[in-house]
């Protein structure tokens, strides 16, 4: 059994939310790819519940990028994998509200278990010749391929944010909110 969890921002009712993000077209293209987007427009969002609590990892509808407020960007910089993450100030067009940062994990890690986990695929390839999975049941992390990585995004899942569950006790016990793991298992990727 593996120490990893899928990792989101959780949202309850008369939370702050983004329900609205825009990004320039570059990039949005490339926002899943694990590369750097330095110098490229800041996304700009709309939120929802202005006045409701404010997270530290703040749900944003559509989109499976994590949004950080200063305080969850200061304890990410300060971590083990700080030189793996750009954050890019989001513009809010319709509210005034303190700060909060689109997060980009470099580098994406091929760390999927192919061995240990348990999926159907389809029978069909990809359009890479790669294997498809239509529905998986078990997702394990091959921890030797994740060079202990400890928030990463996975190879070929897009939106799959993976987190160590150490790393994510220690930022509920630095007292970062909005934190939500799930075990690697249950849903279609």
């Amino acid at each position: 059994m593996t120490d990893y969890r899928r990792f989101y921002a959780k949202l309850e009712p008369e939370e702050l939310y983004i329900s609205e993000m825009k990004f320039d077209a570059d990039f949005e293209k490339k926002m899943y790819l694990g590369v750097s987007l330095k110098g490229m427009c800041n996304p700009k969002a709309t939120i929802k519940n202005a006045s409701g609590e404010k997270n530290d990892f703040l749900y944003s509808l559509g989109i499976s990028k994590l949004v950080v407020s200063e305080k969850a960007k200061s304890f990410l910089e300060k971590s083990e994998d700080a030189h793996y993450f750009e954050f890019f100030d989001i513009e809010f067009q319709n509210k005034k509200i303190p700060p909060f940062f689109l997060l980009n994990i470099l580098e994406l890690v091929d760390a999927f278990d192919w061995e240990r986990s348990q999926y159907e695929l389809f029978e069909e390839l990809g359009p890479k010749g790669n294997k498809v999975i239509r529905d998986l049941i078990k997702m394990e992390i091959d921890e030797s391929k994740t060079n202990n990585r400890k928030l990463f995004s996975l190879l070929n899942h897009e939106g799959n944010t993976i987190v160590h569950k150490d790393f994510a006790e220690e930022m509920i016990d630095y007292g970062l909110t909005g934190i939500l793991t799930d075990p690697l298992w249950g849903h279609t990727l």
